[in-house]
C-alpha cells in the first residue's frame, strides 16, 4: 500500500471531521495538518494495520483533546456560524436551513462524549466497531452514548418525545444498518405498528442527513497545497522504538554469558546502577493503593475528562491516561501524588481477571531513554523517560507481559 497516497485521500474527511469538532476552518485546518504531521512521524506504528481511516482519526482526536487539554477550556459550543456558511456549502431552502443551524448549536450543547459518536457514525458512516476502535471503548460504550446524544439532539430541535430505552438500542442499529437480515425484518415490522417509533427512525435519518447537509461540501473541497505537499514531501521521521535499546543490552548480557570475563565490566554497571527515586515511589505507590477495595483511586474513570483537567492542572502541562484496552486493561482511575513536595499522577488499571497495573507520571525536563526493568519482591517496572515526562508503569506479572504493556503504553502516549 502507498501509505502517503492513502494518507491523502482521507484529508477531505479529516477536514471534514475536524470542521464538525471546532467552530472555526482555520482552527480546523491547523488541526488537521498537525494530525498529519503526527501521522507522518509515526508511520512506522501503522505497520500491520489495516485501517488507515480508523488510525488517521484516532490521531486526529488526539490531537484535538490535547489542544483543549491545553487551553483547559472548550468552546461553549459549535455555532452555524453566518460567517462560515458559504465554506461549510449551499443550504438547500430556506427552512432547512433553519433547522441544520439549529442541529449545529444542539450539537455544540452535546457532551463531548455523545458528539463524537454521534459525527463520527451520523457523519463519517464509521461502523460501531470502528468508533469503538477511535475511542478506544467497548462497542456497548458506543452504542450508549450514540442513544443519548441522538435522543438529546432530538428533543433539543423539538422533535417528539424523550426516548423509550427499551428498544432505542436496536432502533438506532437499524438506522445505522448494524443488523443481519433477520433482525432488520423484525424491527420493520415493529415500525409498521408503531408510529412514535417510526418517527424516531425518521429523526435519527433526518439527523444523518442534516449532518452531511452541514458538513458534507468541506469533503469535495480542493485539498490544500500545504497538505498535500507535506505528506508526498516530508521524510517520515522514524522514532526509534525504545525497546530496541532493550534487545540490544539482552543480547550484550548473553554475549557476555558466553565469553566469560569478557564483559564483567558492562553487567556489573546495569546491576549496580538502581532505578531512580521516582521509580521506588511509584513501586511504593502501588503497593499500597492496588490493595485498596473501596478507594483504590480518588477521581474515577467515569469522571475522565475531569480527572484529566485536574492533573493536567497540578503538573503544569497537558496529560492523559493511556488507553490499554487493546493489551486487556480498562481505566480504573487516577490520583494525585506528592514527590519531593512536587505533584505526580498515578493512573490505575484492571483486567478482567482483576489484577492491576499503574502508571506513575511526573513532569521531566531531560532527554528520553530507553525502557529499563526493576523489580521488588514480587512487583516489577518498566520506566522510561519520554519529555515531558518519566513514566513507571508497575505490575505483578512477568517480565515480558510488563513489557508488552509498557510497549502499548508508550505507542498509544506517542499517537
Amino acid at each position: 500500500m502507498d501509505l502517503r497516497r492513502a494518507i491523502i485521500e482521507e484529508i477531505p474527511r479529516l477536514r471534514r471531521f475536524a470542521r464538525s469538532l471546532v467552530n472555526d476552518s482555520g482552527a480546523a485546518d491547523d488541526l488537521v495538518q498537525d494530525c498529519l504531521e503526527r501521522a507522518l512521524g509515526r508511520l512506522h506504528l501503522f505497520r500491520g494495520k489495516t485501517n488507515i481511516r480508523a488510525w488517521l482519526f484516532t490521531i486526529l482526536r488526539n490531537c484535538y483533546l490535547n489542544q483543549r487539554r491545553g487551553f483547559q477550556r472548550r468552546p461553549p459550543e459549535v455555532p452555524f456560524d453566518e460567517r462560515q456558511e458559504s465554506k461549510l456549502g449551499t443550504l438547500p431552502e430556506q427552512g432547512q436551513g433553519q433547522t441544520i443551524r439549529d442541529l449545529g448549536q444542539a450539537l455544540g450543547r452535546l457532551p463531548d462524549q455523545q458528539r463524537e459518536v454521534v459525527l463520527l457514525i451520523g457523519l463519517e458512516g464509521m461502523s460501531y466497531r470502528e468508533t469503538a476502535q477511535i475511542l478506544d471503548v467497548p462497542v456497548g460504550t458506543v452504542m450508549s452514548r450514540l442513544s443519548r446524544g441522538r435522543e438529546s439532539l432530538r428533543v433539543m430541535m423539538g422533535e417528539m418525545t424523550a426516548p423509550d430505552p427499551i428498544t432505542d438500542a436496536e432502533l438506532n442499529a437499524y438506522v445505522d444498518g448494524e443488523l443481519d437480515a433477520r433482525s432488520r425484518a423484525g424491527i420493520e415490522v415493529w415500525l409498521a405498528g408503531d408510529a412514535a417509533d417510526a418517527a424516531r427512525v425518521a429523526a435519527y435519518r433526518q439527523q444523518n442527513e442534516q449532518l452531511h447537509n452541514l458538513f458534507g461540501a468541506i469533503i469535495d473541497q480542493p485539498i490544500p497545497a500545504e497538505m498535500s505537499d507535506l505528506v508526498m514531501q516530508s521524510p517520515p521521521r522514524y522514532r526509534r522504538p525504545v525497546w530496541i535499546p532493550i534487545a540490544a543490552a539482552l543480547a550484550l548480557l548473553l554475549v557476555g554469558a558466553a565469553g566469560g570475563w569478557g564483559l564483567r565490566d558492562q553487567r556489573a554497571a546495569i546491576s549496580i546502577a538502581g532505578p531512580p527515586d521516582y521509580v521506588e515511589r511509584a513501586i511504593g505507590a502501588h503497593l499500597v493503593y492496588v490493595p485498596e477495595i473501596l478507594h483504590p483511586v480518588e477521581v474515577t474513570a467515569s469522571q475522565e475528562d475531569h480527572l484529566i483537567a485536574w492533573l493536567s492542572n497540578r503538573l503544569g502541562r497537558p496529560l492523559r491516561p493511556p488507553r490499554l484496552v487493546s493489551a486487556g486493561f480498562q481505566l480504573v482511575g487516577g490520583r494525585l501524588l506528592a514527590e519531593s513536595g512536587l505533584p505526580a499522577a498515578q493512573f490505575m488499571y484492571e483486567d478482567d481477571s482483576g489484577r492491576r497495573i499503574t502508571v506513575y507520571v511526573r513532569a521531566y525536563d531531560g532527554k528520553d531513554t530507553a525502557f529499563r526493568f526493576t523489580s521488588k519482591g514480587d512487583v516489577s517496572a518498566f520506566y522510561w523517560i519520554d519529555e515531558p515526562f518519566a513514566y513507571a508503569l508497575t505490575g505483578g506479572m512477568p517480565r515480558a507481559e510488563l513489557l508488552t504493556i509498557s510497549r502499548a503504553v508508550f505507542e498509544d502516549l506517542t499517537q
